[in-house]
């Protein structure tokens, strides 16, 4: 069974060619309003053709160079709307932007790149975002609560949503391990079946093959039992005769003893090698 590991990588990916799709598409319409309504305005278009230069150079790289181009979008805008801040004090969407920044950045970066996305904001919060201001240390620290408050938030919910995923995979891993175990006594389980199926499909061969098997055992043993009995026996018991028979005699004569008692030995002989073939075919 195969194990299919969800990543959270593939989320991160998913997120980042949709941000940067719905980013071109709004910098398509942003650019073409200020084109059609307000073609005075220089600077405006400018800056719309920067981000959506920078932003469709990060299409490209969002495959095999994610983190760049998160990084490409991230410091485009930062630059471009510090640029404007200094230029027009009284432009608002600016420090949305940055703000939106922030969150981006704590959604898809990690370690040092989150960082110095961060470092960068913030410096640009407390310095170019506070030109123009009455109370600039108030302004430095409201923008900078507020950018702290979105990107921890953010860190947070992404912390925990990387947490409850690692767990889940954790699981599916666990799940698929036990999976595996079951699946393999299952197969161990089938083969056993098959196996008592097959012996007691021939079990009454089985049966009567070892009958057949004892049968002819004993057989073998009845006639050993009858060779012992008759063929053995009646050499010995003649041989014996004749040992008594030379003891009793005055004068015997000993070559023809020894004649009869070698005929009586070959006999003897012969019917113990007629006993072992009939044991070893048994």
């Amino acid at each position: 069974m195969m194990y299919s590991k969800f990543h959270i990588e593939d989320i991160e990916k998913y997120f980042l060619n949709t941000l940067i799709i719905i980013s071109i598409a709004c910098l398509l319409v942003i650019l073409a309003a200020n084109l059609v309504f307000y073609p005075n305005d220089i600077l405006s278009i400018q800056i719309s053709v920067a981000l959506l230069i920078a932003t469709s150079f990060a299409y490209f790289l969002r495959n095999k160079k994610p983190i760049i181009s998160v990084l490409i979008i991230c410091l485009t805008v930062l630059v471009s709307v510090s640029f404007q801040k200094i230029l027009e004090p009284s432009v608002t969407t600016s420090l949305s932007l940055v703000l939106i920044v922030g969150f981006i950045a704590s959604v898809l970066l990690k370690k040092a790149a989150m960082l110095i996305i961060h470092f960068i904001s913030v410096i640009l919060l407390s310095t170019v975002f506070i030109f123009h201001v009455n109370d600039p240390i108030t302004a430095a620290i409201t923008y900078s609560l507020m950018y702290f408050l979105i990107a921890f938030a953010t860190f947070k919910l992404k912390k925990s949503y990387d947490d409850v995923h690692n767990k889940l995979n954790t699981a599916l891993f666990e799940i698929n391990e036990k999976s595996n175990e079951i699946h393999t006594q299952n197969e161990q389980l089938v083969l056993a079946q098959e196996k008592l199926i097959w012996l007691n499909n021939n079990l009454g061969k089985i049966v009567e093959e070892r009958t057949a098997k004892i049968k002819a055992q004993n057989e073998i043993l009845i006639k050993y039992s009858h060779t012992n009995a008759h063929q053995l026996r009646g050499p010995v018991a003649r041989l014996l005769g004749l040992v008594n028979l030379y003891k009793i005699e005055q004068n015997p004569n000993p070559d023809i003893f020894i004649e009869k008692i070698a005929k009586q030995v070959i006999e003897i002989d012969e019917v113990v090698k007629q006993i072992n073939d009939d044991l070893g075919k048994a």
